[in-house]
């Protein structure tokens, strides 16, 4: 069914060739859909909400990073931001990848626990297959950004 506010109305793809009205719309509408089941899955991660991530997952939000119309999302990266064990085991689980880059500084999800000190979620990565030999921008593996922040907390 058609919107008759835009049935008559002409949609072009970015080359400029005409597109078909139901197609357009059917289009947005399975965007609009994947990028409600992410929203929901960032949700869920931040309010450590095992059940909703589980229910967002089912209705095909992706466990791992995932581009959207410009959108980016970084599950396990929240998680471990949210400093929760438990969701970085489940999205594992679910088929994250151990080894997920957040853009901004090519930054490893194990390079973000070792920041953070949470040994927990270093083991989880590390027994999950996490790469210990990647580096970020900066050059620094996991373990240097460990040490650094060991340094770091004793100095001060």
């Amino acid at each position: 069914i058609v919107n008759p506010g835009i049935a008559g109305k002409m949609f072009f793809d970015e080359d400029g060739s005409k597109v078909n009205t139901q197609e357009y719309l059917d289009y947005h509408y399975e965007i609009e859909k994947k990028l409600k089941v992410q929203f929901e899955l960032s949700r869920a991660i931040q309010n450590g909400d095992v059940m909703h991530i589980a229910r967002a997952l089912s209705k095909g939000a992706k466990p791992t990073h995932v581009e959207i119309e410009g959108k980016h999302f970084y599950p396990m990266h929240s998680a471990v931001a949210e400093d929760n064990a438990n969701i970085v085991k489940f999205l594992l689980k679910a088929g994250a990848d151990p080894n997920e880059t957040y853009n901004i500084g090519a930054e490893t999800v194990l390079m973000k626990a070792a920041r953070t000190g949470n040994e927990k979620i270093v083991r989880i990565l590390l027994c999950a297959g996490a790469n210990t030999e990647l580096r970020n921008f900066q050059g620094q593996t996991a373990s240097d950004i460990q040490h650094l922040q060991e340094q770091h907390l004793f100095q001060s």
